[in-house]
């Protein structure tokens, strides 16, 4: 009975000192990468918030953004520096990865692993974001806003073999929008 006590107590202790390690880790860090978003490209969505639904074209051109909605001037946007027209501003993501998912720049931390679900979490000092995998899709980042002490959330539904999303949740301090993407071309 002691040897076999003995013996759980020492598999126990070897597997809880063992590093974690997440076969999927790689892959999802690979896919998802900021670094894998095409270089130009133009995309059709729809953002919906309640009835109103609003369409807008993007065109990318490097590191160039032009933005136009119904009924309004082309905006500018230049990815870095984050700036439209003359305002500029900290955004905690990009055009890219909101249609991509390409929302993982290398640093953060896997903080859970399990059978189906990977976390990751990075946090600097405006920043806190949760980066959430299910079944090697990317499935919802949470944002907290330190400056503005609110929550951005955003639930990613299918991707496409092309390799963007077509429909977004974005919810924002109660405010919710739908962002469905119509055409993207790459």
């Amino acid at each position: 009975m002691k040897k076999l006590l003995s013996l759980a107590l020492l598999v126990f202790l070897t597997f809880s000192c063992t590093p974690m390690v997440c076969p999927q880790e790689g892959s999802l860090r690979t896919i998802y990468s900021q670094e894998r978003v095409p270089k130009s490209y133009s995309a059709l969505l729809s953002v919906k918030y309640g009835p109103l639904q609003i369409p807008v074209f993007i065109k990318k051109n490097g590191a160039s953004y032009e933005i136009r909605m119904a009924g309004s001037e082309p905006v500018s946007y230049r990815a870095q520096n984050s700036c439209i027209d003359s305002v500029c501003v900290d955004l905690p993501f990009s055009l890219d990865a909101l249609l991509f998912g390409t929302v993982l720049r290398g640093d953060e931390k896997l903080t859970q692993c399990s059978i189906n679900t990977l976390t990751f979490e990075k946090d600097d000092q405006i920043y806190s974001r949760r980066y959430i995998f299910s079944e090697g899709q990317l499935k919802r980042v949470e944002i907290w806003d330190r400056n503005g002490n609110r929550t951005l959330s955003i639930n990613f539904s299918h991707r496409t073999r092309e390799g963007y999303y077509r429909s977004l949740d974005i919810d924002v301090g109660g405010m919710r929008l739908r962002i469905n993407v119509e055409e993207v071309n790459l």
